[in-house]
């Protein structure tokens, strides 16, 4: 349980302003289904939890819960709640599958290493899987409790928006973690420069 109380309080708050950012984004849409496009919150559960494992899920799982609750607080939408449990187990479900088979050799990943195939391998296919895991079975608890049928495009739409959203949270992440970097190596060259 190393870490235990930083990590749980990184996780929250980045996890609660992605997902208010995403839900800002999608509530001065027309339609009601452009939010499921690109699904941000879905990268948060599975970068953290692929880093982080089983430490990450509890700060996960209440920052989306908490996000909802800001968010759409006055419309009875308590399917969600469900809904985000049943997407975070998905990525859970996913990744420890992936370990189980072995299908990626090298799932200790590290953000300052270099991105290519080989080191975020285990990560794309943790996003493929669960996305494809969430997808179904999310549609599965909102059709259960909502009454509203689901067809396969929707499904679809929701395993490419999953997709689409944890791929640009990915290279988001990876963009702010090299020019932080960069940031770094710059100000050694200057310290350099300033006592020589």
């Amino acid at each position: 349980m190393k870490n235990l109380f930083q990590i749980s309080i990184s996780v929250f708050i980045i996890t609660l302003l992605v997902c208010s950012f995403w839900a800002s984004l999608i509530q001065g849409s027309h339609s009601s289904w452009t939010g499921s496009l690109a699904y941000l919150p879905h990268g948060c559960k599975v970068l953290f939890f692929c880093f982080f494992g089983y430490r990450a899920l509890p700060a996960l799982l209440l920052a989306e819960l908490t996000c909802h609750y800001l968010e759409w607080h006055n419309n009875g939408l308590t399917f969600f709640y469900l809904a985000s449990f049943t997407s975070l187990a998905s990525v859970v479900a996913a990744a420890e599958l992936l370990k189980w088979s072995k299908v990626s050799a090298d799932n200790s990943i590290n953000l300052y290493t270099k991105p290519n195939f080989v080191n975020y391998k285990f990560i794309l296919l943790v996003i493929i899987l669960s996305a494809l895991l969430s997808s179904i079975f999310t549609n599965l608890v909102l059709t259960l409790f909502n009454d509203i049928a689901i067809n396969v495009s929707i499904i679809v739409r929701f395993f490419i928006g999953d997709i689409i959203g944890a791929l640009l949270f990915l290279f988001a992440l990876i963009l702010i973690f090299r020019m932080l970097h960069i940031q770094k190596y710059f100000e050694i060259i200057k310290w350099n420069i300033l006592f020589k």
